[in-house]
């Protein structure tokens, strides 16, 4: 799902900002709809290299960041896009209308609605695509009053592409500094060897111990793979990062502390 790069299909109001490139295109040509100037939550907007798409992404708040690293771990997604915008303002209109819903306005001019993310995925038979919005469990469409979340849902669905609302009790600063710390092969320049990172993650396997901190188990598996701490500390986070080691993302998780697997829980 991609908007057209014709500033003439659009209202009059919109088009300088699909002259801007905002909201169009997709991966590395792909620009947000909101942009760092028009603010985050509290001040908490921030810009992450993205690794798949090539681009910096303005994500808005922690939820946001947390979110997006969770996404950019899967294999099966090839661009995430940020602050996506539903620029079809006619069909909007009619479904806040039909739905009794508040449309958001600008002054005199009906701003687009927007979905936190956008997610292309990969499979077998070409590419689909997922809309999330992050909200709260009173956010769910069971138990909330027609909202915006009722429009998404119906143009989305209308369109054939999934939409759902992704709850950030679980989005937390903890959480996006456990990503944050397993992300941290990239800065180091960690470069995977397959034979080197199945022997580490084997003989992770084999000395973890539930109370036990990253770092004595990091020693152990150095000793058993012949390889320095370092080394095996970015093993450590590669193979956390892509699933091979199936860590707990809502717990703290550094060197001084113990590893919560999925697994124990």
């Amino acid at each position: 799902m991609e908007w057209q790069n014709n500033p003439e299909l659009y209202p009059p109001y919109l088009r300088s900002r699909v002259k801007r490139h905002w909201g169009i295109g997709a991966g590395k040509a792909y620009r947000p709809y909101i942009e760092l100037r028009d603010g985050g939550q509290g001040g908490t907007t921030g810009v992450v290299s993205g690794l798949k798409t090539g681009r910096r992404h303005l994500l808005p708040s922690v939820a946001a960041r947390a979110f997006y690293f969770m996404c950019e771990r899967q294999e099966d997604v090839i661009d995430i896009r940020e602050s996506f915008p539903i620029l079809d303002i006619e069909s909007t209109l009619k479904l806040c209308s039909k739905l009794g819903v508040e449309h958001p306005y600008d002054k005199i001019h009906p701003k687009p609605l927007l979905v936190d993310f956008m997610i292309t995925r990969q499979v077998k038979d070409g590419q689909i695509y997922e809309a999330r919005s992050l909200g709260s469990l009173e956010d769910s469409l069971a138990n909330a009053p027609r909202s915006q979340f009722d429009v998404l849902h119906a143009w989305f669905g209308n369109r054939g592409v999934e939409w759902k609302i992704v709850e950030k009790e679980n989005l937390t600063k903890t959480c996006l500094a456990s990503l944050r710390f397993v992300r941290m092969w990239v800065v180091q320049r960690y470069k995977p060897d397959e034979q080197a990172l199945d022997a580490f993650t084997k003989a992770f396997r084999r000395h973890y111990k539930h109370l036990l901190p990253l770092e004595e188990i990091v020693e152990l598996c150095g000793v058993s793979v012949h390889q320095k701490h370092n080394r095996c500390l970015n093993h450590f986070r590669f193979a956390a990062w892509t699933g091979r080691i199936p860590v707990d993302m809502r717990y703290p998780l550094r060197e001084d502390k113990p590893v919560a697997l999925l697994e124990e829980r």
